[in-house]
């Protein structure tokens, strides 16, 4: 998400009209917008009634305490990249850290991109106006969080693999605690093609295409239209025939023994490696016990 801001911002349009407190602003909300993700969505986490959701009153859940988080560390005087700033540019730094992260909440992606289109349509919109560019940054970041399919099969293919098996993960926290089983995360009828196809045609493609001509490089959009044409070769591999070693990348390695940092906040949902796959009864003692994880 980070190289895909970084990558919008030299792009000539944004270049030219952005200023250095809205470009650093913008990483930062790239590097932080998942910080402390507990691997399940806003939904089940309102509909267990989760303490994120309880604490947040089911509004933007996790994209609030992302940004608790990211400006808890940003308190500490050895992590305070924004220190040296004036009052006025951290206000307006923050601000736009807050609004970039609070769009990548994908209950709001259709009305944005309505709004863009709308915008847009007027024959008015200008980066180098503030109102439209402080439209157009916050959805900039929201376009690169879900942009992986515009990267080469090579790279795009196993992330796609690693949300395909963490959303079945969720399919399994659901039905263990007998809730309805999300149609997008039922590892048992969902198939990766059917899940990153449709993806692409009805939420990429209606904004990556509009906002790339404003970023005066709509031939970049070529990747995604590849992997999807590859996509739909892929028949039916459904969740539950997904293994691990389709995820692997050879240029990723993760510490996954790496602490967390420490933060005065609720902890988030149970872990979603504590629940085996597949369909199993949990006893209210183990709902108690993933609920306090």
């Amino acid at each position: 998400v980070v190289a895909a801001v970084a990558f919008f911002l030299d792009q000539r349009p944004l270049a030219r009209w952005v200023s250095p407190t809205e470009a650093i602003a913008m990483l930062i909300a790239a590097l932080v917008h998942d910080v402390d993700h507990p691997g399940v969505n806003n939904a089940f986490l309102i509909e267990s009634e989760d303490p994120l959701a309880l604490r947040y009153n089911d509004q933007s859940v996790l994209e609030n305490h992302h940004l608790a988080v990211a400006f808890s560390i940003l308190r500490r005087d050895e992590a305070n990249i924004l220190t040296t700033l004036p009052r006025p540019a951290y206000r307006e730094a923050r601000e736009l850290i807050v609004k970039s992260v609070l769009s990548t909440d994908m209950k709001h992606h259709f009305d944005l991109v309505a709004q863009f289109k709308a915008r847009l349509s007027s024959g008015n919109f200008s980066l180098m106006d503030d109102e439209d560019r402080a439209f157009f940054l916050p959805l900039a970041v929201h376009a690169a969080d879900i942009s992986g399919p515009m990267r080469p099969a090579d790279v795009s293919k196993p992330f796609a693999v690693r949300l395909a098996m963490e959303m079945a993960r969720q399919g399994d926290q659901e039905r263990a605690r007998c809730m309805d089983v999300s149609a997008m995360m039922n590892r048992e009828t969902q198939s990766l093609a059917r899940m990153q196809g449709g993806f692409i045609e009805v939420i990429l493609q209606p904004l990556l295409e509009p906002l790339m001509e404003v970023l005066g490089c709509p031939e970049h959009l070529s990747i995604l239209r590849t992997n999807l044409d590859g996509i739909k070769t892929l028949g039916d591999v459904f969740y539950e025939d997904l293994t691990p070693d389709q995820s692997e990348c050879v240029f990723l390695t993760v510490d996954a023994s790496a602490p967390s940092p420490e933060v005065d906040l609720p902890a988030a949902a149970v872990p979603v490696a504590d629940v085996p796959p597949l369909a199993r009864t949990a006893s209210a003692g183990e709902e108690s016990e993933g609920r306090d994880a």
